[in-house]
């Protein structure tokens, strides 16, 4: 896996938050029939969390801990196997071959008790090691964007092994494993909190996803224990995204380029050659067959364009000087290298004005993404700009990931504060959320509350602003029933 894969990614990772069958979108909503038995908070709290707590944290490192899961698992991780697994997470709850999937060695884990270690016990325990040491810094310094990253693949791969475990338990009214196996997951996606790129961050949200989709399941289960406080635990937003976001300032063209943007004199032409044929490969990117480079010639037909037109080449030095470069020493460059370092200036900024926006809440941070996308595609529209137009809308669309994520926690909160309540009121559904009397998250695209309504007193209508707009699959609306 190459970090160049980012816009693939987001796009991989829009699906994985629905419980299984994922239901067909339909009038531009997917329509998700909930069935809830009410249910009181039980206590002690502590037993009902989702992930990892301080006391149960070992001396250990995490990144080694799970890359130990694969040694001399050939034949559990091998193409046969992982196709059957895949198979069975594409089926519902009921349809589970619970037998199957146990000869696999799939229910195993610290929370079975195991006369010993094996596969599934280091998972857990990885989980629950207390630091991460991810060791990419000088890499990501130095090959950017062309950073290999074979372990964050291998870490989805663990990701779909635990969503079966988990769903397995489920299937079995085994709660408290399933817990269990959430805390694992969302092990992993501290871990990737920590990882100093943007897909360390969304391949994190994707196996969180895995234990949402459980515990959406889960929920319906009769003999479910409430999770309202468990969901809570998780935090608003439930997985920062600073750590990717500063690690992306440290990545892709501004490291490579600082000699040509800070020059203090002209650069030959000649020594762009090299550059123009990486950005070709990489605005050339073929998405279904991401390891196949293609070189165009586009980059370097652009930029010349460019210098070959006066007024652009002075926009360009003009924009140089405004942004910090002595004008003495612009004045010596090239028209090529004028052009080619404004843009690369151009790059840089706009990708901080989009990175900037992770630090605000995601409801403030949508709209303005939503104008700087339209900003973006003027821009590109106008053919002065290369790198900012192509690239930049990747961490936008990371940054409508971000909200479908933390909108999906606060649904379960939702709905699970709806179950506590029924538990207190004799089996009936709050005739509004304001008669709950716990604190409710508000929709996190909006910042306003869920709309909800009761209808004919039989059942109830959840719903959220579209966390990606153009996305049927990511509207969601939930139907809300009490079992009698």
């Amino acid at each position: 896996m190459r970090y160049v894969l980012v816009a693939c990614l987001v796009s991989l990772t829009l699906s994985t938050s629905a419980a299984q069958p994922t239901p067909e979108p339909k009038d531009g909503k997917v329509t998700i029939a909930v069935t809830l038995t009410p249910a009181a908070e039980r206590k002690p709290t502590s037993r009902y969390l989702l992930q990892p707590q301080y006391a149960e944290m070992q001396p250990g490192e995490r990144l080694s801990g799970f890359l130990r899961c694969f040694m001399e698992q050939a034949r559990f991780f091998n193409d046969e196997n992982e196709k059957k697994r895949e198979q069975w997470n594409a089926l519902p709850l009921d349809k589970l071959p619970l037998e199957e999937i146990r000869k696999q060695g799939v229910l195993n884990g610290i929370a079975y008790n195991p006369p010993y270690a094996s596969l599934m016990v280091y998972m857990d325990q990885a989980a629950r090691y207390d630091r991460v040491e991810w060791n990419i810094r000088q890499n990501l310094s130095h090959d950017g964007i062309y950073t290999l990253l074979p372990e964050v693949q291998k870490l989805r791969n663990l990701g779909y092994v635990l969503k079966l475990r988990m769903r397995a338990e489920i299937r079995a009214g085994e709660f408290t494993k399933a817990m269990e196996t959430s805390k694992t997951l969302f092990g992993i996606t501290r871990m990737m909190e920590q990882h100093p790129t943007l897909i360390g961050y969304l391949v994190g949200v994707a196996i969180a996803s895995h234990a949402l989709s459980g515990i959406e399941e889960m929920i319906q289960q009769p003999g479910c224990p409430n999770l309202y406080w468990g969901l809570t635990d998780l935090g608003s937003p439930a997985m920062s995204v600073r750590t990717c976001a500063q690690g992306e300032r440290l990545t892709f063209l501004i490291g490579n380029y600082d000699s040509i943007v800070d020059a203090t004199g002209p650069v030959s032409d000649d020594m762009f050659a090299a550059t123009f044929r990486m950005i070709d490969e990489l605005l050339a990117q073929d998405e279904s067959k991401p390891n196949k480079r293609v070189t165009t010639g586009t980059a370097s037909k652009r930029y010349r364009q460019l210098a070959a037109n006066p007024t652009d080449v002075a926009a360009a030095r003009a924009y140089l000087i405004e942004t910090g470069n002595k004008p003495a020493a612009v004045k010596t460059f090239t028209p090529l290298q004028a052009v080619f370092a404004a843009d690369v200036r151009r790059y840089e900024a706009t990708r901080d004005d989009a990175l900037k926006l992770f630090s605000l809440p995601v409801w403030q941070s949508i709209p303005l993404a939503k104008e700087l996308d339209a900003d973006l595609k003027a821009r590109k529209a106008g053919g002065k700009e290369i790198l900012s137009a192509e690239l930049v809308p990747a961490v936008i669309n990371v940054m409508k990931r971000q909200a479908q994520f933390n909108q999906t926690v606060a649904y379960l909160r939702v709905i699970e504060a709806i179950r506590l309540q029924a538990g207190t009121n004799k089996g009936k559904l709050p005739l509004s959320l304001s008669e709950i009397d716990l604190p409710l998250p508000v929709d996190p695209v909006t910042g306003k509350a869920f709309e909800y309504k009761v209808q004919d007193g039989d059942f109830a209508v959840l719903h959220g602003e579209n966390p990606y707009p153009g996305t049927d699959r990511t509207n969601r609306e939930y139907i809300l029933r009490l079992r009698k």
